[in-house]
């Protein structure tokens, strides 16, 4: 890791973080919050146009999500409606990235529950329906 810092440091001027930080963060330029609980390997996986999760190196467990579109929503939905113009886009991010920093973890664990709570029933529907019955050598135990 120091040498990856080194040379990091004497090519492109930046070094790597010394201690990780669990916050939500706004990409402007791309349009998404962030929220990693996590400073590890990750995948991404796209749910839909407004939510992607974040998993662990194993895919086991939910570590993070991106909340896209934030300016269209802004934009779109929140300025004509509620009377707002472009200087309460930055309170707005200001006030999300604080919001998810602080629950972050907690919508995780929800989402975590809500994903097992599916496996588990997805599984219950397919052994009724594939009438999945116990091996023999099983019930000899």
């Amino acid at each position: 890791m120091d040498k990856l810092s080194s040379v990091l440091k004497a090519n492109f001027g930046v070094g790597l973080s010394e201690e990780f930080v669990k916050k939500a963060w706004y990409n402007r330029e791309m349009d998404f919050l962030e929220y990693v609980s996590i400073d590890d390997f990750t995948f991404s996986e796209r749910v839909d146009t407004f939510l992607t999760v974040i998993w662990d190196d194993e895919k086991s467990k939910i570590v993070g999500f991106k909340l896209k579109g934030i300016a269209y929503v802004f934009n779109e939905l929140l300025k004509p409606k509620a009377g707002l113009n472009d200087g309460h886009f930055d309170m707005l991010i200001q006030a999300l990235e604080k919001c998810f920093t602080a629950i972050g973890d907690q919508v995780i664990d929800e989402a975590n529950s809500e994903r097992r709570k599916r496996a588990y029933e997805s599984t219950r529907r397919l052994i009724v329906q594939d009438h999945v019955v116990l091996p023999e050598d099983l019930l000899a135990a």
